[in-house]
């Protein structure tokens, strides 16, 4: 019918609770409409109502049974869903998890999310319909079939107005509290606006509240959100959503992000926040965008368009200098080739078709577009880092190694021809030169993970310990959910006897690794270091719950400090614990 057509489009703009409607009203016209009877389900499941969702998607699988989406939910809901994870509430939210999981992750998670809940609920007087449902699935497949209905998701976490789906800590290497945190924005974005929120204002919005939240999870993006804005292919804020929905690549992706982020931080910082809770309330009336600029910021939407521009450009100039390639061609390879083949004397055409090959990884055709462009423009700086690459990708060092000479000695030095640079004198075995050129790219740029990444591994490998401790604290710094990192600095920190140092991020291990024994333990110590009894007990007790093994040492530590809060009988019987067990006479 209509409504099941309408639905689908519905569906692309996250407008769950009119599906629902849409759907009731198609099988009010047919109630054996199976297609309109799995919309009802799958949607009535991401409103948290289960057992009607459940009914529905039974009923539609007996009269189809080749919707694998139905399929799928219903094999997950009646088999992992129901044997190995466990429900429970704590207002206002309900909580799924893996019950492997749970003993750990209720200890953390909700009260970590009542924290934020409270903070919201004030600063967006507003007062979400719950409950709200927070599920962490344990694995890839069981999220992204409960998010989907389908096996695999290029996400961590979805909101779908009451229901927030998301990776726990052993469904990959994020940090948990950042994922839920952004998500549980995003409810309020949805039910404020009745879901007319658009897709580049509530995605910059959740960035910016995590980023209020913590500053250490800022994204880490100025170089992307540089190069669209410098060349044109940052869209103005009217028709930022498409950033969104037309990204044709994990990049481009990123870059609407992190660039719909800085929109709304601008927005913050020139109008005061109390403005956003207001444009919410403005779209969720129905408001076009130009409509809510004007009556909520009293400002053209595209004279702020342009203002924030300037911002940032102006803000990102350090980066003007940092030569790379534009690889957007690559989004649209055909259409890229079809201009280099309609003007083959255009050597900037065939540089963008050299760069695009390149990024698609099409050697052989990124070699032919290189040649002819330096057939025609001996000098061009991005055909020069194309021969550069695919010499690297020969092991050609040699070849690469002048090829960058040539890019230097033009002046285009940059972050990524650092990067080859460091190849480079990797494939010759020489050390000293492949770190030398990761920290000369490093200090082009250190917003950016990759090359700390690859000088911690050369700085192991080598035993340049100095090195390795810093590119890990650098990481720490860059990337919260790089747990390998973070594991290796506490460690490195409480092994050199750091503790100022250790004391000052020794909580991420929470979000980022709630499962790693080392990390309560550390916490607990550092509490205990800094008087914070009570922490340090509740943090000895998780030690506990994962490292049995060790429970005399923990309860010796638990006898101190039960001591120190004045629970005198309690910490008698962990004293009782703590000691070893008698000897028997022989």
């Amino acid at each position: 019918t209509a409504y099941s057509i309408v639905a689908e489009y519905a569906d692309w703009a996250h407008r769950y609770e009119e599906i629902i409607d849409l759907a009731h009203r198609a099988l009010a016209l047919d109630p054996r409409d199976a297609r309109a009877e799995a919309t009802l389900g799958i949607n009535l499941l991401r409103r948290g109502d289960e057992d009607e969702g459940l009914a529905a998607l039974r009923s539609a699988f007996g009269r189809d049974h080749f919707n694998v989406r139905v399929f799928n939910l219903l094999r997950l809901f009646e088999g992992p869903l129901a044997r190995e994870y466990e429900t429970f509430e704590l207002s206002p939210f309900v909580f799924r998890m893996h019950h492997d999981e749970r003993p750990v992750l209720e200890r953390y998670v909700p009260r970590t999310l009542a924290v934020a809940y409270a903070d919201m609920r004030r600063r967006y007087r507003f007062t979400p319909a719950g409950p709200l449902h927070i599920e962490l699935f344990a694995t890839q497949q069981h999220f992204a079939v409960r998010t989907t209905g389908l096996p695999s998701l290029g996400a961590q976490g979805v909101c779908f107005g009451r229901v927030i789906t998301a990776l726990s800590p052993r469904g990959g290497p994020f940090d948990w509290a950042e994922i839920t945190t952004h998500e549980l924005s995003h409810v309020f974005h949805v039910q404020m606006s009745h879901g007319r929120v658009p897709r580049w204002f509530t995605e910059g919005l959740a960035e910016h509240e995590t980023t209020l939240a913590r500053p250490e999870w800022r994204r880490e993006d100025d170089y992307r959100l540089y190069r669209a804005l410098a060349t044109g292919a940052f869209p103005p804020i009217r028709d930022l959503s498409f950033a969104f929905t037309h990204a044709r690549s994990a990049d481009a992706m990123l870059t609407a992000y992190f660039g719909a982020w800085r929109v709304v931080a601008y927005l913050d910082e020139r109008f005061g926040f109390a403005v956003l809770p207001r444009m919410l309330r403005e779209w969720g009336r129905g408001r076009s965008t130009e409509e809510v600029f004007r009556r909520v910021l009293h400002a053209d939407v595209d004279a702020v368009d342009r203002d924030f521009r300037a911002s940032e450009l102006a803000r990102l100039a350090r980066l003007g200098t940092d030569f790379a390639i534009d690889r957007s061609g690559a989004d649209d390879l055909e259409a890229t080739r079809e201009r280099a083949w309609l003007d083959a004397s255009d050597a900037d055409a065939q540089a963008s078709l050299a760069a695009a090959e390149l990024t698609a990884g099409h050697a052989t055709e990124a070699l032919a577009a290189a040649r002819a462009t330096i057939a025609l423009a001996p000098a061009d700086p991005s055909a020069r880092f194309v021969l550069a690459a695919l010499a690297l990708g020969r092991r050609d060092a040699t070849e690469a190694e002048t090829q960058l000479a040539e890019l230097r000695h033009a002046g285009r030095d940059g972050y990524d021809v650092e990067i080859l640079a460091a190849g480079a004198a990797t494939a010759r075995g020489d050390t000293a030169a492949t770190i030398a050129a990761l920290e000369r790219a490093i200090a082009i740029d250190g917003t950016r993970i990759d090359a700390p990444h690859v000088l911690f591994a050369v700085a192991a490998e080598s035993g340049h310990a100095a090195v390795q401790l810093r590119e890990a604290q650098r990481l720490v710094g860059l990337d919260e959910h790089d747990r390998d990192a973070l594991a290796f600095v506490l460690d490195a920190l409480d092994a050199s006897g750091d503790t100022a140092g250790l004391d000052a991020i020794v909580e991420r291990s929470l979000t980022t690794d709630p499962e790693r024994a080392r990390g309560h333990e550390l916490l607990a110590r550092s509490y205990a270091r800094r008087a914070r009894p009570a922490d340090a007990l509740y943090e000895a007790d998780t030690w506990l719950l994962l490292a049995p093994e060790r429970a005399a040492e923990i309860h010796s530590l638990r006898a101190t400090l039960l001591h120190a809060l004045h629970r005198e009988r309690e910490a008698t019987a962990a004293e009782q614990l703590a000691a070893p067990a008698s000897t028997p006479a022989p």
